[in-house]
């Protein structure tokens, strides 16, 4: 339904024209155009400006519509996941104990080559068990466990769980704190796996040699942490589906980690901006409310 624009007069005998839009019932925005000096809008040109008015009204309802069938489906997907990790997780811890058992036999019969596929074989069932460990995590929404948590060391914590990364690479790690930072109510173990996700992509976009820099700035309240690397960056297409579930660029990727990121930043009442093209690498930034005990 098109709404009659308002006409504003101006100073230097300019115009400004106002048509709001509607949504759902309720005042989603307007568009406003500041006419050129000494020109006096039309009938046609309110009547266009109705029409842009309405179609931009038509286009963020079916925006909204959208993004509710998505977030229903992702759910309905995420449940049925979490089922089916749940069934995976007790035979997997089986096959694991089998095939560490097999590769000690083989290590003792001194049989080099069978030792190796033994080796491979156990590296296999901690990748799927790695997946179903993930696939939980994203299908649930655990109640947050908060503490008072120091962010900076929080993330000197996940860079040292994350150094065996470096091993052969030359990258620079460029540690940037903001000592203004307080202790903040977090869920510390949430976090630190959101964490971990952003530094291990970060360090597996740079390849063989570049920079990883970890940076955090508290102000108004709330705490930034920007995680930002050298690498390959990402393509427009890939940035739209960075957080679909499954979808993943990366060989042995389970397509979860950036879920998780967003679902734990979410639950925390924060939110996260990624600034990413290719060849100049990625830049992902949480904005976290400092939420001090009292």
């Amino acid at each position: 339904e098109k709404s009659a624009p308002t006409t504003i007069a101006g100073v230097e005998g300019r115009v400004m024209l106002a048509s709001p839009f509607f949504v759902e019932g309720g005042p989603a925005g307007a568009v406003v155009i500041l006419a050129p000096a000494r020109v006096e809008p039309t009938d046609d040109d309110l009547e266009l400006l109705a029409l842009f008015s309405s179609q931009a009204a038509i286009a963020i309802k079916n925006t909204h519509e959208l993004s509710r069938l998505r977030s229903g489906a992702l759910a309905a997907l995420g449940r049925m996941a979490t089922q089916v990790a749940h069934e995976l997780k007790n035979p997997l811890g089986g096959l694991k104990l089998y095939a560490r058992h097999l590769e000690q036999r083989l290590q003792k019969a001194g049989d080099a080559e069978g030792l190796e596929v033994a080796v491979k074989i156990g590296h296999a069932i901690d990748h799927l068990a790695e997946l179903v460990t993930e696939i939980t995590a994203f299908g649930g929404t655990p109640e947050l466990k908060r503490v008072l948590t120091e962010v900076n060391a929080l993330l000197d914590e996940c860079l040292a769980l994350a150094q065996d990364r470096l091993t052969g690479r030359r990258i620079e790690i460029i540690r940037e704190y903001d000592q203004a930072c307080p202790p903040a109510l977090l869920d510390a173990r949430a976090l630190r796996k959101a964490l971990l996700n952003l530094i291990v992509n970060g360090l597996e976009a740079i390849g063989a040699e570049g920079t990883l820099t970890v940076r955090t700035v508290f102000r108004g309240g709330a705490i930034d942490i920007l995680v930002e690397d050298t690498g390959c960056g990402m393509s427009h297409e890939t940035q739209s589906r960075i957080f679909d579930l499954f979808f993943t660029t990366k060989p042995n990727g389970t397509g979860l980690g950036m879920g998780i990121v967003r679902s734990v930043i979410d639950q925390h009442g924060g939110h996260m901006t990624i600034d990413s093209a290719p060849g100049k690498g990625t830049r992902v930034r949480l904005h976290l409310p400092a939420g001090r005990a009292a």
